[in-house]
């Protein structure tokens, strides 16, 4: 289905997305624009001039799905976050790291996820996420194993890139979705590569949200002619995938070993540990042991501030739920938590389109999931991103269609 995109501004939304999509990858448009005479001086500020540009142009369209009181509420929002410096002050350093972060990167992906209908890009997000697979999987597969690469990206078995693995997990899930869906030969490779690039990638909270995606979206979203024949079929594969499960993990670690990445997450996986027992998920015990220790002393009711976590374990504390509570106090985070989930069990139940509910799916998995592995609400714009899909009650009905729709 080919839609029609009517302005100028709706145009410039959908070069938005693509580039958010995409974000991964501008890093190495930027390293090719430094090595270009002339315009090398101006390189680092060419992408965040691209966004802020095209952010201006697609204004009209996202405030005509946008509500006053939400600006209200994004304004409230910034300046609660700059009186923390007055009311605690302690914090300055983390809030000066998070200021610009939280306030413009990534709070405002809530307007852009309110405006968002995936039906209206779908072709377009099925082919930036095989680009976004293949030259990434080319980029660190092949071209940091290259002879007389002298860069500091090249991987081996002895290292991890979680940064590179969450920034391509949104282009994988796609992709992976589009073959569930289409059975596409094209998209069966493209996934396939996708799941050995996240793996190889050495880190677990990725292939996590991946694993989980694939459930969900199989269990919660597909509608199945004989759904009994279908759920037994699933649970029987993966029953036979659980038998020849280290017959699978060996062949995945001499597969990734050849390929010269890291084969960490198999060999956790080999010794029982994926889920724990190793230094990170030490780590993570420790951070919640530790604020779980300050929270009971001070009994937590209006909470320690924005960042406040960095004073005490200089990190977040790996944990969306703990960030919470500890922020804003035990009362204010559980209930700010609470309604996190129930918009988006409002908006999962509303969705009745299988396409909706995929995306939701995928949004959840790495806007959410993912904070209670990695990363902080600070800095996620995927989770505002989420937040403000699940507000929108935009629908079918909103989607222009061309006249010459097939």
């Amino acid at each position: 289905m080919q839609y029609k995109y009517c302005s100028v501004s709706e145009k410039a939304y959908v070069l938005l997305i693509a580039l958010f999509w995409c974000s991964g990858l501008l890093g190495f448009v930027t390293a090719v624009l430094q090595r270009v005479p002339i315009v090398s001086v101006f390189a680092p500020y060419c992408i965040p001039a691209l966004f802020i540009v095209t952010t201006i142009v697609s204004l009209p369209y996202i405030s005509r799905n946008t509500n006053f009181s939400e600006v209200l509420v994004y304004v409230g929002i910034s300046i609660i976050y700059l009186l923390n410096y007055i009311i605690y002050p302690n914090n300055e350093n983390a809030l000066d790291r998070y200021c610009i972060l939280f306030i413009v990167e990534a709070l405002p992906l809530y307007f852009w996820g309110k405006s968002f209908v995936p039906r209206k890009i779908d072709y377009i997000l099925y082919l930036l996420s095989i680009f976004c697979v293949i030259v990434t999987s080319f980029y660190f597969l092949v071209f940091t194993h290259a002879e007389g690469y002298t860069g500091t990206s090249r991987m081996d078995a002895d290292t991890h890139n979680m940064l590179a693995a969450y920034q391509v997990l949104p282009s994988v899930l796609y992709v992976i979705y589009c073959f569930i869906r289409d059975k596409n030969l094209i998209s069966g490779v493209v996934s396939f590569l996708g799941f050995v690039l996240i793996s190889a990638f050495g880190t677990r909270g990725p292939l996590m949200c991946l694993i989980l995606f694939v459930v969900l979206v199989l269990l919660c979203t597909k509608k199945y002619k004989y759904p009994i024949l279908s759920y037994s079929v699933i649970i029987i594969l993966g029953g036979i995938g659980l038998i020849f499960l280290q017959d699978i993990l060996l062949f995945m670690i001499s597969l990734i070993e050849k390929l010269n990445m890291s084969s960490r997450i198999f060999e956790l996986a080999m010794n029982d540990v994926f889920f724990g027992g190793e230094a990170s998920g030490d780590e993570r015990l420790f951070f919640a042991k530790k604020l779980g220790n300050v929270m009971e002393l001070d009994g937590s009711i209006f909470g320690h501030g924005f960042a406040s976590s960095f004073n005490y374990i200089d990190s977040y504390p790996h944990n969306l739920l703990l960030e919470l509570r500890f922020s804003f106090g035990n009362f204010i985070g559980i209930a700010i938590f609470v309604g996190m989930i129930l918009i988006m069990c409002k908006k999962f139940m509303k969705s009745v389109n299988e396409q909706d509910r995929v995306f939701l799916i995928l949004l959840v998995c790495t806007g959410f999931v993912k904070l209670f592995m990695s990363g902080t609400m600070l800095d996620e714009a995927w989770l505002y991103f989420l937040l403000g899909y699940c507000m929108s009650n935009r629908d079918v009905n909103d989607v222009k269609v061309s006249p010459n729709e097939s």
